[in-house]
């Protein structure tokens, strides 16, 4: 599910590593545990492989958190999201298909 070998040289990612593997939290659960934001978890997923393959589920929450903030958008009337959601075809992210 991850490698365990995976080393940080970024002592907040260590600490991110080691309450998702070791308290055997969710990648929002680690979050809360460390501190960190998602869109720190975000970034550091999008920039750095090695951390997205120690963990691995980051990727499907980010996709989740991005449909919820798309969802918040459409419900508070925001005419972005409600486009993107209707170029989505009437679909949320995690809805389309994979290019």
């Amino acid at each position: 599910m991850y490698d365990s070998n995976y080393i940080s040289s970024n002592s907040l990612q260590e600490s991110y590593i080691q309450a998702y593997k070791s308290k055997k939290l969710d990648v929002m659960g680690a979050c809360y545990a460390t501190g960190v934001s998602i869109e720190t978890v975000f970034r550091w997923a999008r920039k750095d492989a090695e951390f997205r393959n120690a963990c691995p589920c980051i990727i499907e929450a980010i996709h989740d958190w991005m449909d919820e903030k798309l969802m918040q958008g459409v419900m508070r009337g925001d005419i972005k999201s409600m486009i993107l959601h209707l170029q989505l075809g009437g679909r949320f992210l995690e809805q389309v298909p994979a290019a």
